[in-house]
């Protein structure tokens, strides 16, 4: 019998989601000399990744096991997490577009440094909190999952 695998799709996870996060590291990734909470973003982004990767990639023996494992991601909220996480990081990642456009990728200039690393001071320690606390989510259930 061949295994199922179960994907980030099979417990709600959109795949606009998982796109705007790669798209938001790519563009904070894309910016030498970038704040040090910009570059914390980038690391908890990262952090978010990797166990989405784990989940695409699960296979179980039987329909049983997948639909029991799916039943229970859906119930821990990890699709909510990280749902809601893509659509802060979409939104996030255009204010840091308009933040940013008197820079060029190679070098920030000193007004769009203070517009990200000052000005905008408490929208990167919320969307950080956000990125770590849907890590930690996603951390936890593919840890709990891999059991």
């Amino acid at each position: 019998m061949d295994p199922f695998s179960i994907t980030a799709g099979s417990i709600g996870i959109a795949g606009v989601a998982t796109a705007a996060i790669g798209q938001l590291h790519s563009i904070i990734d894309g910016f030498a000399g970038a704040h040090q909470d910009a570059q914390a973003i980038s690391s908890h982004l990262q952090q978010i990744q990797a166990p989405l990767a784990v989940l695409e990639q699960l296979t179980f023996p039987d329909a049983v096991a997948t639909s029991r494992t799916v039943a229970d991601l859906k119930k821990t909220g990890v699709a909510s997490s990280v749902n809601a996480s893509g659509e802060a990081c979409s939104k996030f990642a255009k204010d840091l577009e308009r933040w940013t456009r008197h820079s060029k990728p190679a070098k920030l200039s000193f007004r769009d440094k203070f517009l990200v690393g000052v000005w905008n001071k408490e929208k990167i320690g919320t969307l950080k909190t956000q990125l770590q606390s849907c890590a930690e989510t996603l951390q936890l259930a593919v840890s709990t999952t891999q059991l």
